[in-house]
């Protein structure tokens, strides 16, 4: 700030003071200006005075008020949006963590209905065998073993389903880890019920992959189906499983050139049609490959 006295003669001084700033006056240079390199928002009032040769102040004081307003983001208004845009972030991430959870519940309940028809209509069927095992009991005995046979199956497979689905919708098992250790245990289990080879490698991204509840679930009944109709319906010996990203897609491979497709046909064309109803369900590309040279199962999952 500049200013000057309104009388010629040079003898005498000019002082000033802000007041809340300086606490006492002070003298002008040759200038005549004041200069303060910061001063806080708010009201001021700067005061200029003069004093003669002798010493006498004058009783006449100028005073001009000044007032700094504060930056754009020190003002009220700029707090009140901060606060409010912190609310409305708060507010999607809690809406998002809710609809989480409820994708995560309907998966849930989507599969215990599964659950719930897999299981009733596999106990029916195990009913009817056994009533048509009574029958043949004391005619054609032989025939009424093969029912037994196919409900000691049916039972197995029941448990299996009951054990897979209860695993599937444990919270602790949301992982691709978990998954793939339990691929892991079912490709154990069939190496030494069938006394097949089963190599199975696995893309050392594939175990940090983040799939939905669903998707998941999917593919691993996929991935057994799969394995289950190479091993178990087409008696492969030789069975090499794939996992890796291709395309920022989840590859599945799954082929054995020692395959036979001569036995089990009827088992084989339902596993076929389970695979390609599982993989519409995911999006998911589904091709299955079978001649005399063996099996090739290729899967094709949309990976995020």
């Amino acid at each position: 700030m500049e200013f000057s006295g309104v009388s010629f003669n040079s003898t005498y001084v000019i002082s000033y003071k802000l007041e809340d700033i300086d606490k006492e006056w002070r003298n002008a240079d040759n200038s005549n200006q004041a200069i303060y390199t910061y001063l806080p928002a708010g009201k001021y009032t700067f005061l200029v005075r003069s004093e003669d040769a002798e010493g006498f102040v004058g009783k006449n004081i100028t005073r001009l008020s000044i007032v700094v307003r504060p930056h754009f983001w020190k003002t009220w208004w700029f707090y009140s949006l901060l606060v409010l845009l912190a609310i409305v972030v708060l507010y999607w991430i809690d809406r998002e963590r809710v609809d989480r959870l409820k994708d995560l519940q309907k998966v849930r309940t989507e599969i215990a209905n599964n659950l719930h028809k897999d299981v009733t209509t596999t106990l029916s069927h195990i009913n009817l065998l056994g009533e048509m095992a009574k029958i043949k009991a004391d005619k054609d005995i032989n025939r009424s073993k093969e029912y037994i046979d196919q409900i000691s199956s049916k039972s197995h497979n029941m448990i299996i389903a009951m054990d897979d689905i209860l695993w599937s919708i444990d919270p602790e098992n949301d992982s691709m880890e978990k998954t793939l250790l339990r691929m892991m245990e079912f490709t154990d289990a069939l190496k030494q019920r069938h006394g097949a080879s089963i190599e199975l490698e696995v893309d050392k991204k594939i175990r940090s992959l983040n799939l939905d509840m669903k998707v998941r679930n999917e593919f691993f009944l996929i991935f057994k189906e799969g394995l289950r109709m190479i091993v178990q319906y087409a008696d492969g010996k030789d069975t090499l499983i794939n996992i890796d990203l291709f395309r920022n897609k989840l590859s599945l491979k799954l082929q054995d050139a020692t395959a036979r497709l001569d036995t089990h046909i009827d088992e084989i064309e339902r596993a076929i049609k389970e695979i390609n109803t599982r993989s519409a369900l995911i999006m998911a590309e589904a091709d299955i490959q079978y001649d005399k040279n063996g099996i090739a199962i290729i899967l094709l999952i949309p990976a995020k």
